[in-house]
């Protein structure tokens, strides 16, 4: 098996082989550190990210979302237990910009975190204190390293793009009822897997904005918790509906066969960390054409202009 989807499989749980178990109850978060000594460092992940406290960097470029356009020729996903994971096996997209990223970097999968119903806060990150009900996050790893295992406990191991999961879509958003499809059809019990015959593209899967993000170094939000992430966090968030949440919520079940829900760590003190912010055009509320049009035309500007 491909070594991209053994640890992508384990949703960012990049756990020591000598790893204790873990969890979102008894063994939660709150006493990782007793025997993952990482998880009570000082640049640990998650953070509450507070906007006017974040300092406007210029020189984060506005980012191209044809980056995340690229279809994986393999891909599979998996219920591992903890989370949902859709792990990239072969023909992953890498990010090459200096500008965006310190160093290159190639997507190994992405995974959810979610909240205990449609109505509760699961995110990881929140912003000005406000957690939504679910987050997702891409994981990528340095190049340099060749592979995600090598990369994970390195200083400049990992880049990891987060957006958050609002439940604010009046109808079920059709991009993510594809990817439940494929969880209904066999990935709701801990350890299943299943190939993913029509691949498709991360992007197919992100808000229309990605103008506003947050940027600050930190680490995994699971065990082993190492201090090797670049964090990008987007302002706005990905919609989904109600009946989607409950989903998410319902129907996707942890090792003793009970709904796996809250499955994400409470914030973690920034401890004079600096955050920094892209600002664009994003200001709350969903989307209209007139602003999607005026992100197309920043974006194809700001090409234009790199070349």
């Amino acid at each position: 098996m491909n070594i991209i989807f053994q640890l992508g499989a384990a949703i960012a749980v990049f756990a020591p082989s000598y790893s204790a178990e873990w969890d979102y109850k008894s063994s939660g978060p709150y006493t990782w550190g007793a025997d993952y000594p990482k998880c009570t460092g000082q640049s640990q992940s998650p953070i509450n990210i507070g906007t006017q406290e974040a300092e406007h960097d210029k020189d984060l470029p506005i980012i191209n979302r044809r980056i995340f356009d690229s279809p994986p020729t393999k891909m599979k996903i998996q219920n591992n237990g903890h989370s949902l994971v859709v792990a990239i096996e072969e023909g992953a997209y890498s990010i090459n910009d200096a500008t965006l990223l310190p160093f290159e970097a190639e997507i190994a999968q992405f995974h959810f975190h979610w909240a205990r119903n449609y109505q509760s806060g699961g995110s990881e990150h929140t912003i000005d204190g406000k957690r939504y009900f679910g987050e997702l996050h891409a994981v990528h790893y340095n190049t340099k390293y060749g592979d995600v295992a090598t990369a994970v406990d390195k200083s400049d191991g990992l880049a990891v793009f987060g957006w958050f999961i609002d439940v604010d879509y009046p109808q079920d958003n059709q991009d993510y009822e594809l990817l439940f499809q494929l969880v209904k059809g066999g990935v709701t019990k801990k350890g299943d897997v299943s190939q993913i015959n029509a691949t498709f593209s991360l992007e197919t899967l992100l808000p229309a904005d990605l103008t506003r993000y947050y940027r600050y170094q930190g680490s995994l939000t699971t065990p082993g918790c190492y201090e090797s992430v670049v964090w990008t966090v987007f302002e706005e968030p990905i919609r989904i509906s109600e009946s989607q949440a409950s989903f998410l919520s319902g129907a996707i079940m942890d090792s003793a066969s009970m709904p796996i829900q809250d499955n994400f760590r409470p914030v973690q003190a920034l401890n004079g960390r600096k955050v920094t912010k892209a600002l664009g055009p994003y200001s709350g509320g969903r989307s209209t054409a007139s602003s999607v049009f005026l992100l197309v035309a920043m974006t194809f500007l700001s090409s234009f202009c790199q070349k």
